[in-house]
């Protein structure tokens, strides 16, 4: 699952993670927790700001859903609050857009998987 408000940026973590694998793309935090239990993906990468529901927010209430969901931010800020933010939400990891190839470290077990 990609949350991302940008459709740019979209097209860009797919284009890291590979056209081959399928993706659930939503422009909103809300969005994204609405559809969660229904599309159950295998990891999601969320951006923070967005403009109904903002990441962090919405990790946390995909974590409250399913506490074994796996949630990458990927965002522009790199800031200490936000990074502190994102773990107490239950982020696994924090990357920001200018590092996007870091995505495929994070994931790189579960994309062995997908594919």
């Amino acid at each position: 699952m990609i949350v991302e408000d940008s459709r740019v940026m979209r097209m860009m973590i797919r284009n890291v993670l590979g056209e081959e694998n399928e993706y659930f793309e939503y422009e909103d935090g809300d969005d994204a927790v609405e559809s969660y239990n229904s599309v159950h993906p295998d990891y999601v990468l969320m951006d923070i700001s967005m403009k109904r529901m903002d990441g962090i927010t919405a990790t946390k209430k995909i974590k409250d859903m399913d506490t074994d969901s796996q949630i990458v931010i990927v965002t522009d800020y790199d800031h200490k609050q936000f990074r502190e933010n994102a773990a107490s939400a239950g982020a696994i990891a924090y990357i920001t857009k200018e590092n996007l190839f870091d995505i495929q470290q994070v994931l790189t077990p579960k994309l062995q998987h997908i594919g």
